[in-house]
């Protein structure tokens, strides 16, 4: 009997898995995500979200790649993503014995993979606006920021947020230029907006200080700016004596609260030589004796300066009536009441009035109480101290916190005045 051998049987070859791509939705009118499928062991398929888009008219069905065409000229690039997916996810199978790999662990080992072959983004160099936002919002955050600094901050920032917007430019370093400028101080002179002379000046110093604060962080290296300096323009600036505050003082206010308040508001004001952002806040702890006699000590909220105030009789008046402490309230509604009280006074002697609007300089004749403001009360102590005690300039200064004699003479509203009468009467000798 013959025996046929039989012949071994080759165990069958069982390939990988294959892996599928597929679209979110095929209805899309617009483009739509591809999503990669991948079926390896038992239980559901594994999703992963390519992070590309295509049109479904633009994707070839049976290679599950995109279509080739004049119109789509990345198509070369994204099939390559896809066979780059296929390799990681045919390697990862094989690394783990033929996928005794979880999904979960799957989708994270494909993830780091493909993040570690993604070349971060380069993030666009930063914009002088985003940089002044920047500036702004790192102030805000500063508990030590004076709310009126940061309020003048915010201001230029609208400016030029405004600007960059109406101009449709998104204000690069490299278009701070003098066309920038020139552009930028037209615009603010311009409607709907027509700031003043002065007022533009002091946007373009605190403009020049964000880009010099840019310039010393290496973010660009222009310094055009340097050469840019706006001009200012004189305005007219009035001072009440003595008397003129005495009849203010005078007025009977009891049918008018608001402005009884504002009235000695001004006249502590008057009294004590400071700006409303000192004089608006005293109170009994600002007090304090020096040599057997009551002093106020403050510190400047503008320039950080201790200024000690002399507690004279006309300053303890209004103090005492208030519990020493000043009536409360902003300097928009104190300017606004002003005028009222102005008139009440009788505070009506046409001046020459200098000022500026929309970058054009004009004189007109303004009735005296139209030019009261909160500031007044400091030229006025300055003024009306000087005046009757020229000898006492050095006190006077560190009263109102002054360090040069030039900048306190321009407090000094009388003093051409003066100096013009004083040489009328010398010359008649």
């Amino acid at each position: 009997m013959t025996h046929t051998k039989r012949a071994k049987q080759m165990p069958k070859y069982i390939g990988r898995p294959k892996v599928r791509f597929n679209l979110f939705d095929w209805t899309a009118e617009e483009e739509t995500y591809i999503i990669l499928f991948y079926k390896y062991n038992k239980g559901p398929r594994l999703q992963h979200a390519v992070g590309a888009k295509i049109h479904p008219n633009d994707w070839d069905r049976k290679k599950q790649r995109s279509k080739h065409g004049k119109h789509l000229p990345e198509a070369g690039e994204l099939n390559q993503k896809l066979d780059t997916l296929v390799g990681y996810c045919e390697d990862i199978y094989d690394q783990h014995n033929k996928g005794r790999i979880s999904k979960e662990d799957f989708k994270q080992e494909l993830k780091r993979r493909v993040d570690e072959d993604t070349p971060p983004e380069e993030k666009p160099p930063i914009t002088f606006l985003e940089f002044v936002e920047q500036v702004y919002n790192d102030r805000a955050r500063q508990p030590t920021t004076k709310k009126g600094s940061l309020q003048v901050v915010h201001k230029v920032m609208v400016h030029l947020q405004t600007y960059a917007n109406e101009r449709r430019r998104k204000l690069a370093f490299s278009e701070l230029n003098e066309r920038f400028y020139t552009d930028f101080q037209g615009w603010l002179h311009s409607p709907p907006r027509n700031l003043s002379t002065n007022y533009v000046q002091k946007i373009f110093q605190n403009l020049k200080f964000f880009v010099r604060k840019a310039y010393n962080q290496h973010l660009h290296n222009d310094r055009s700016y340097l050469d840019f300096n706006p001009p200012s323009a004189k305005i007219t600036k009035i001072a009440l004596s003595f008397a003129q505050l005495d009849t203010l003082a005078a007025l009977d206010l009891t049918n008018a609260p608001h402005l009884e308040k504002a009235r000695d508001l001004f006249l502590i004001g008057c009294y004590s030589g400071q700006r409303w952002s000192d004089f608006s806040r005293f109170c009994p702890e600002h007090i304090t004796l020096h040599r057997g006699e009551r002093v106020l000590k403050i510190v400047t909220q503008k320039t950080n300066q201790e200024v000690t105030i002399p507690l004279t009789a006309d300053l303890d008046k209004w103090l005492k009536k208030h519990a020493y402490t000043s009536p409360e309230m902003s300097d928009q509604k104190l300017n606004k009441y002003l005028k009222e009280l102005g008139q009440m006074a009788g505070f009506t002697a046409e001046i020459m009035a200098q000022s500026s609007k929309g970058g054009v300089s004009v004189e007109v004749k303004k009735p005296m109480w139209k030019l009261l403001a909160s500031h007044v009360a400091r030229r006025s102590f300055a003024t009306s101290y000087y005046k009757k005690h020229p000898e006492l300039i050095d006190n006077i200064m560190r009263i109102t916190a002054h360090t040069t004699e030039k900048s306190f003479r321009t407090y000094i509203v009388t003093d051409k005045d003066d100096s013009a009468l004083k040489f009328a009467e010398g010359i008649k000798k």
